[in-house]
């Protein structure tokens, strides 16, 4: 009898470590395939990758160029973008389920309401200056001293942002930056307008206070996803520039005359902020800035090719000034 409880035990023994064993086997084999398909959907994302950067550029350099052939005023071409961005951010949400779950959301959450309808005035404050100094400079000059916008950025963070630590490394090289903006203004030919120049800083100081805002905004409701948040600026940023045209007259909009070039350059415009956001969530936040820095040159050259004007001077300037960016990139990801 003994005997047979001894063998019974051993017997039940090796049976539960059989199953032990299973278990564990079907579980390393469930990770080696949760990890084989996270390495098939990373592996698939880095070949899209190039597509999405180069498509990102495509978009913006068309959408630049043709803000300027527009000749628009910087309101009026702000409104119609805002317009069809909204239309294009809709339709993309519902039938690409760019947000995860296909359905709009046109509002945001009540705490998150008073912050996006500021972001919404600055996104579109940005945008407005942005286009009335493409109206009086040549793209490559806006696109140079638009370059500065590190330089904003760093003094609105001492500001707003004391916690932020910038290191004395990354304010060196902004000094390139001013540079490289300083020598494209007073290059021959480059066409820099006093109220030009101004418009473009105050340009940087919109779209610097966009990004200080965004970090306070996501801080605060962590809820809100990039596609649905750029929906409600879209929304919003349309509310705004309609009230600023039926306050100041819709005579403007008599003024648009091509409407092909209009609709290529508003779902360029919607294009090219949304692969940004797209580039973003696939990168780190610093491959992303060096991305966006090298994109201006890209324009710069784009404008040089369709409307000329381009010097020595002015090309030296963007290229001092890109280089300064990217080295301020470099020692913030140090920091």
């Amino acid at each position: 009898q003994i005997k047979n409880d001894d063998t019974s035990r051993e017997l039940g023994s090796c049976i539960m470590i059989d199953v032990e064993n299973q278990d564990k086997q079907k579980q390393s084999l469930i990770q080696n395939n949760e990890a084989e398909s996270i390495a098939d959907k990373s592996s698939s994302q880095d070949k899209t990758l190039p597509l999405l950067i180069v498509a990102w550029y495509a978009s913006s350099v068309v959408c630049t160029n043709t803000s300027k052939s527009l000749k628009l005023p910087g309101t009026t071409l702000a409104f119609c973008q805002m317009l069809i961005s909204t239309i294009c951010a809709t339709l993309g949400i519902m039938l690409f389920r760019l947000d995860g779950v296909g359905k709009p959301k046109c509002w945001p959450a009540k705490k998150a309401a008073p912050l996006t309808i500021l972001l919404s005035f600055i996104f579109c404050a940005g945008f407005v200056t942005l286009n009335a100094s493409l109206g009086l400079m040549h793209v490559s000059s806006v696109m140079t001293v638009r370059a500065a916008e590190p330089v904003a950025t760093w003094l609105l963070g001492l500001l707003l942002l004391p916690n932020e630590k910038t290191s004395m490394n990354a304010v060196f090289c902004l000094i390139p930056i001013v540079l490289g903006a300083g020598l494209s203004a007073v290059a021959p030919g480059s066409n820099m307008t006093t109220s030009g120049f101004c418009l473009v800083m105050l340009c940087n100081v919109c779209f610097s206070l966009r990004t200080i805002v965004t970090k306070l905004l996501k801080s605060w409701n962590q809820d809100v996803d990039n596609y649905s948040l750029f929906l409600q600026l879209c929304i919003l940023g349309s509310v705004w520039q309609g009230i600023i045209l039926v306050t100041t007259g819709v005579e403007s909009l008599k003024q648009i005359v091509n409407i092909p070039i209009l609709l290529v350059n508003g779902l360029t415009f919607y294009l090219y902020l949304q692969l940004s956001w797209v580039v973003m969530s696939r990168v780190g936040a610093v491959t992303h800035s060096v991305c966006n820095s090298l994109r201006r040159p890209v324009i710069c050259a784009a404008g040089w090719f369709v409307f000329g004007g381009m010097t020595s001077e002015g090309v030296a300037g963007a290229l001092i000034a890109t280089a300064g960016t990217l080295l301020y990139a470099r020692e913030k990801r140090r920091t």
